[in-house]
Protein backbone atom coordinates (compact mmCIF):
# COMPACT_ATOMS: atom_id res chain seq x y z
CA UNK A 1 0.00 0.00 0.00
CA UNK A 2 0.82 3.89 -0.19
CA UNK A 3 2.75 5.28 3.02
CA UNK A 4 0.56 7.45 5.13
CA UNK A 5 0.71 11.15 3.92
CA UNK A 6 2.02 13.71 6.11
CA UNK A 7 -0.11 15.30 9.06
CA UNK A 8 0.48 18.75 9.15
CA UNK A 9 0.35 20.16 12.66
CA UNK A 10 -2.90 22.25 13.57
CA UNK A 11 -1.86 25.70 14.85
CA UNK A 12 -2.87 26.19 18.11
CA UNK A 13 -5.75 28.37 18.04
CA UNK A 14 -4.80 30.54 20.93
CA UNK A 15 -1.62 31.44 19.45
CA UNK A 16 -2.75 34.47 17.35
CA UNK A 17 -6.14 35.17 18.86
CA UNK A 18 -5.66 39.11 20.75
CA UNK A 19 -4.80 38.94 24.07
CA UNK A 20 -7.54 41.02 26.65
CA UNK A 21 -5.96 43.52 27.80
CA UNK A 22 -6.42 43.79 31.56
CA UNK A 23 -7.45 47.18 32.72
CA UNK A 24 -6.94 48.24 36.06
CA UNK A 25 -10.24 49.08 38.07
CA UNK A 26 -10.91 52.31 38.28
CA UNK A 27 -11.94 53.53 42.29
CA UNK A 28 -15.59 53.87 42.28
CA UNK A 29 -16.84 57.27 42.38
CA UNK A 30 -18.18 58.44 46.31
CA UNK A 31 -22.02 58.73 45.88
CA UNK A 32 -23.15 62.01 46.75
CA UNK A 33 -26.32 63.52 47.78
CA UNK A 34 -28.47 67.01 48.13
CA UNK A 35 -29.83 68.47 51.01
CA UNK A 36 -33.01 70.13 49.85
CA UNK A 37 -33.49 72.16 52.35
CA UNK A 38 -31.68 73.38 55.91
CA UNK A 39 -33.28 76.23 57.96
CA UNK A 40 -29.77 77.97 58.97
CA UNK A 41 -30.54 81.16 60.94
CA UNK A 42 -33.42 83.31 62.36
CA UNK A 43 -33.49 86.66 63.53
CA UNK A 44 -32.69 87.32 67.25
CA UNK A 45 -30.19 88.46 69.26
CA UNK A 46 -27.36 85.51 68.89
CA UNK A 47 -24.26 85.78 70.82
CA UNK A 48 -24.98 89.20 71.50
CA UNK A 49 -25.06 90.50 67.88
CA UNK A 50 -29.14 91.53 67.00
CA UNK A 51 -30.44 90.40 63.66
CA UNK A 52 -33.27 91.33 62.04
CA UNK A 53 -35.57 90.25 59.69
CA UNK A 54 -34.00 92.39 56.75
CA UNK A 55 -30.37 91.10 57.91
CA UNK A 56 -32.07 87.42 56.78
CA UNK A 57 -32.91 88.73 53.58
CA UNK A 58 -29.72 90.85 53.39
CA UNK A 59 -27.93 87.45 53.47
CA UNK A 60 -29.78 85.88 51.01
CA UNK A 61 -29.02 88.80 48.09
CA UNK A 62 -25.26 88.84 49.14
CA UNK A 63 -25.02 84.94 48.85
CA UNK A 64 -26.66 85.23 45.09
CA UNK A 65 -24.55 88.38 44.25
CA UNK A 66 -21.16 86.40 45.52
CA UNK A 67 -21.94 82.85 44.49
CA UNK A 68 -19.41 83.13 41.14
CA UNK A 69 -16.56 84.50 43.85
CA UNK A 70 -17.68 82.93 47.03
CA UNK A 71 -19.01 79.40 47.57
CA UNK A 72 -19.86 79.30 51.41
CA UNK A 73 -18.88 75.25 52.12
CA UNK A 74 -20.62 72.32 54.74
CA UNK A 75 -18.02 71.45 57.43
CA UNK A 76 -18.25 69.58 60.60
CA UNK A 77 -18.15 71.83 63.87
CA UNK A 78 -16.68 74.86 64.37
CA UNK A 79 -12.87 75.43 65.96
CA UNK A 80 -11.75 78.23 66.73
CA UNK A 81 -8.12 77.54 67.34
CA UNK A 82 -6.35 76.74 63.92
CA UNK A 83 -3.76 74.95 65.81
CA UNK A 84 -6.40 73.14 66.71
CA UNK A 85 -8.00 71.88 63.61
CA UNK A 86 -7.33 68.27 62.12
CA UNK A 87 -7.47 67.45 58.05
CA UNK A 88 -11.19 66.11 58.64
CA UNK A 89 -11.99 69.44 60.30
CA UNK A 90 -10.73 71.12 57.62
CA UNK A 91 -12.39 69.70 54.61
CA UNK A 92 -15.35 70.56 52.70
CA UNK A 93 -18.15 68.36 53.13
CA UNK A 94 -20.86 70.25 50.46
CA UNK A 95 -21.59 73.06 48.69
CA UNK A 96 -24.10 75.69 49.92
CA UNK A 97 -26.09 76.12 46.26
CA UNK A 98 -29.23 78.14 47.36
CA UNK A 99 -29.68 80.31 50.37
CA UNK A 100 -33.57 81.71 50.82
CA UNK A 101 -35.96 83.24 53.50
CA UNK A 102 -38.78 81.70 53.91
CA UNK A 103 -41.80 83.31 56.17
CA UNK A 104 -43.50 81.31 58.32
CA UNK A 105 -47.48 81.24 59.68
CA UNK A 106 -47.14 83.48 62.42
CA UNK A 107 -45.44 85.71 60.14
CA UNK A 108 -41.56 85.55 60.99
CA UNK A 109 -38.57 85.47 58.47
CA UNK A 110 -36.36 81.90 58.23
CA UNK A 111 -33.39 81.51 56.48
CA UNK A 112 -32.35 77.87 54.74
CA UNK A 113 -29.72 76.51 52.52
CA UNK A 114 -29.97 73.85 49.68
CA UNK A 115 -26.74 71.98 49.47
CA UNK A 116 -24.95 69.85 47.13
CA UNK A 117 -22.11 67.03 47.04
CA UNK A 118 -23.06 66.32 50.44
CA UNK A 119 -20.87 62.78 50.80
CA UNK A 120 -23.19 59.62 51.09
CA UNK A 121 -21.51 59.11 54.98
CA UNK A 122 -22.08 62.54 56.24
CA UNK A 123 -26.07 62.30 55.05
CA UNK A 124 -26.40 59.27 56.68
CA UNK A 125 -24.90 61.05 59.88
CA UNK A 126 -27.64 63.40 59.89
CA UNK A 127 -30.49 61.30 58.64
CA UNK A 128 -29.48 59.08 61.91
CA UNK A 129 -29.52 62.35 64.04
CA UNK A 130 -25.81 62.51 64.66
CA UNK A 131 -25.46 65.73 63.56
CA UNK A 132 -28.96 66.68 64.25
CA UNK A 133 -27.95 70.83 65.16
CA UNK A 134 -26.39 73.23 62.86
CA UNK A 135 -24.62 77.10 63.29
CA UNK A 136 -23.68 79.26 60.59
CA UNK A 137 -20.37 81.56 60.04
CA UNK A 138 -20.77 84.68 58.70
CA UNK A 139 -18.36 88.12 57.57
CA UNK A 140 -19.86 91.10 59.52
CA UNK A 141 -18.27 92.59 56.64
CA UNK A 142 -16.86 91.53 53.53
CA UNK A 143 -14.86 93.12 50.98
CA UNK A 144 -14.14 91.29 47.63
CA UNK A 145 -11.24 92.11 46.03
CA UNK A 146 -8.16 93.91 47.43
CA UNK A 147 -8.59 97.55 45.76
CA UNK A 148 -9.61 100.62 47.86
CA UNK A 149 -13.00 100.60 45.49
CA UNK A 150 -13.83 97.07 45.80
CA UNK A 151 -17.49 96.87 46.78
CA UNK A 152 -18.20 95.58 50.79
CA UNK A 153 -21.02 93.28 51.54
CA UNK A 154 -22.61 93.18 55.08
CA UNK A 155 -23.81 89.74 56.33
CA UNK A 156 -21.69 87.12 53.98
CA UNK A 157 -22.30 83.39 54.54
CA UNK A 158 -18.68 82.32 55.00
CA UNK A 159 -19.99 78.08 56.02
CA UNK A 160 -22.53 76.05 57.87
CA UNK A 161 -20.96 73.92 60.78
CA UNK A 162 -22.97 70.40 61.71
CA UNK A 163 -23.08 70.12 64.89
CA UNK A 164 -23.02 66.83 67.17
CA UNK A 165 -22.56 66.94 70.82
CA UNK A 166 -22.28 71.36 70.61
CA UNK A 167 -25.60 73.62 71.67
CA UNK A 168 -25.95 76.03 68.80
CA UNK A 169 -26.79 79.38 69.65
CA UNK A 170 -30.05 79.42 67.27
CA UNK A 171 -32.46 76.70 68.74
CA UNK A 172 -35.34 75.38 67.88
CA UNK A 173 -34.74 75.06 63.94
CA UNK A 174 -36.43 72.77 61.75
CA UNK A 175 -35.50 69.44 61.18
CA UNK A 176 -33.15 69.13 58.24
CA UNK A 177 -35.47 67.96 54.68
CA UNK A 178 -33.18 65.52 53.36
CA UNK A 179 -34.85 65.67 49.82
CA UNK A 180 -35.87 68.62 47.26
CA UNK A 181 -38.25 71.10 48.64
CA UNK A 182 -40.82 72.05 46.19
CA UNK A 183 -42.32 75.12 47.77
CA UNK A 184 -38.51 76.32 47.91
CA UNK A 185 -38.65 78.44 44.52
CA UNK A 186 -38.61 81.88 44.96
CA UNK A 187 -35.05 82.66 46.87
CA UNK A 188 -33.52 85.39 48.30
CA UNK A 189 -30.30 85.65 49.41
CA UNK A 190 -28.33 87.08 52.71
CA UNK A 191 -25.36 89.36 52.99
CA UNK A 192 -23.15 89.34 55.99
CA UNK A 193 -21.08 92.11 57.48
CA UNK A 194 -17.27 92.12 56.51
CA UNK A 195 -15.64 93.57 59.12
CA UNK A 196 -11.24 93.34 58.32
CA UNK A 197 -9.20 91.76 55.70
CA UNK A 198 -6.08 91.73 57.94
CA UNK A 199 -3.66 89.13 55.39
CA UNK A 200 -2.85 89.28 51.92
CA UNK A 201 -4.57 85.74 51.77
CA UNK A 202 -7.91 87.29 52.18
CA UNK A 203 -8.79 86.13 55.90
CA UNK A 204 -11.46 88.40 57.03
CA UNK A 205 -12.89 88.09 60.65
CA UNK A 206 -16.17 86.35 61.09
CA UNK A 207 -18.59 85.05 63.41
CA UNK A 208 -19.77 81.94 65.01
CA UNK A 209 -23.34 80.86 66.47
CA UNK A 210 -22.69 77.85 67.98
CA UNK A 211 -22.53 78.30 72.09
Amino acid sequence: GFPPEPVEDEPDEDEDAPVDEVKPDKPAEKEMKEIGEMEIFRSGTHNGDEFCDADLEEMAENFLALKDDLRPKLKITHTEDSSQETLAGLASYGDVVDVFVKTDADGKKRLFAKLARVPLEVYDWIKEGRFAERSIEIYPEFKLGTKDDSPTYKNVLKSIALLGHQMPAVTGMAPIKMEECLECQGTSCFREKISEQKTEDYSQRFLMFDK
